[in-house]
């Protein structure tokens, strides 16, 4: 009788902030780069700056000289398409 049932479609959890905050930022950015990004999401400036630093600290993002970063999640979705 259960296996009549249609099964139950779970639609994927919507993003939130953080998460579109770092798919958006592209594979090089600059600190102004994310501000302008940030503003346009409307994500206040400490709010953005506290993001950076756990993008930075679990690896997802890596600070290359002074001001400029690179989004290491772009590269990992580019190699899993080849």
């Amino acid at each position: 009788m259960f296996s009549e049932l249609p099964e139950e479609i779970k639609s994927a959890k919507p993003k939130d902030r953080k998460e579109q905050f770092l798919d958006q930022l592209p594979e090089k950015f600059t600190r102004p780069d994310f501000l302008d990004l940030a503003k346009s999401l409307s994500i206040p400036l400490r709010t953005v700056e506290r993001y950076m630093t756990i993008f930075l600290e679990k690896g997802l993002v890596s600070r290359d000289v002074q001001g400029t970063f690179t989004n290491l999640t772009l590269g990992e979705i580019k190699s899993d398409e080849e």
